[in-house]
């Protein structure tokens, strides 16, 4: 017999869990973020993914939709476009009922610097 689980995070929650979370649309426009991802980026809802960042894994340029639907659960890493890059790693989770992309993860940062950098 197979059990079923079933979370449900209220957004404190789920910010608490996964600050740096972000949610594509399958046109890869972002939807919403994480409040800790919003305070390093600023507000992006509504807009490319694209605009802001750039695929590291895979491809290395572009992460086509197709990607994310045939390679979920697989580690990715992107990076945040402009003068002071981030890296971010984890992962895309397809989210059937609404045809979007969750991204857990978080910066992948190596030194205290690098983090006071960021403001974190």
């Amino acid at each position: 017999m197979e059990l079923q689980h079933s979370f449900n995070f209220s957004t404190d929650q789920f910010n608490k869990l996964f600050p740096f979370y972000l949610k594509l649309d399958c046109e890869m426009m972002i939807r919403t973020v994480g409040v800790s991802m919003e305070k390093l980026i600023g507000p992006v809802s509504d807009k490319p993914f694209s605009d802001f960042f750039e695929w590291v894994r895979p491809d290395g340029n572009s992460c086509p939709i197709n990607t994310l639907r045939t390679d979920s659960n697989q580690l990715v890493i992107f990076r945040r476009k402009g003068k002071h890059p981030i890296l971010f790693r984890g992962q895309f989770v397809a989210m059937q009922e609404s045809d979007a992309f969750l991204f857990a993860g978080s910066p992948w940062l190596t030194r205290v610097e690098e983090m006071e950098a960021c403001g974190l």
